[in-house]
């Protein structure tokens, strides 16, 4: 009888703790995913929008189209801007709007 008892308990323990680590799981994934944001720069998005509009799906591919050294990108990246010349070259090359707002 008393096993059957603390069996019982044992069970909606267990059940408690399975429903206690899914809610911590989804919380932490919220986090996680609002953190992912925060950190996307605005040279990130830049560099996923043009490589999703061209086609282009390196770094070195983007060098390439626009004519300078892959170091250029990633100075850019680093002090995160965007060179206008880069934009026109952009759009010549590949008609991208300049205008993405």
């Amino acid at each position: 009888m008393q096993n059957s008892i603390f069996l019982f308990y044992l069970k909606k323990v267990l059940q408690f703790i399975k429903l206690y680590v899914y809610i911590i799981k989804q919380q932490l994934s919220t986090h996680v995913s609002q953190v992912n944001n925060m950190t996307t720069t605005k040279f990130d998005s830049f560099l996923q929008r043009v490589f999703e509009a061209t086609g282009i799906t390196s770094q070195t591919e983007l060098a390439s189209a626009l004519n300078i050294n892959r170091s250029a990108i990633t100075q850019a990246r680093k002090k995160d801007s965007i060179p206008d010349k880069w934009i026109l070259q952009l759009y010549r090359s590949f008609g991208l709007n300049p205008d993405w707002d």
